[in-house]
Parts: C-alpha cells; structure tokens; sequence
C-alpha cells in the first residue's frame, strides 16, 4: 500500500519508473520494493490511474 500512496504523493514519474507499451498507448511503471510486483499507472496534473499490477518487469520503451 505504501507505494500506492506514493503514487500520489510524489512528482511523477519517479527516477526509477520506467515507461513501457500498455495499449492503448503507453503507462509507467513502478516496482514494489522487495517485491517482484510491477504497478503500471498513468497520470495527467489531476489524476493517477492504476491499470493493473504484474509479476513480470515491464519492457522499457526506448522511445
């Protein structure tokens, strides 16, 4: 839960996330400390949307 609330207290993305293909589109991506889970979320100035959580580390997209 604390990354979670992160989320949503913190300047996005964060250094560490990384931005990967999520169709339609793309989504950010942040691992859950200790954990092999992977948040992938997007955001605009107002909100932060959750998509889903993984247990595989995101393709980075190199774009």
């Amino acid at each position: 839960m604390a990354t979670l609330g992160a989320l949503g207290a913190a300047e996005l993305p964060g250094h560490s996330d990384v931005r990967s293909r999520f169709a339609p589109g793309y989504a950010h991506v942040r691992r859950v400390p200790a954990q092999n889970l992977w948040i992938w979320y997007r955001f605009d100035d107002d909100h932060v949307d959750i998509l889903t959580l993984k247990n595989e580390p995101p393709i980075p997209d190199d774009e």
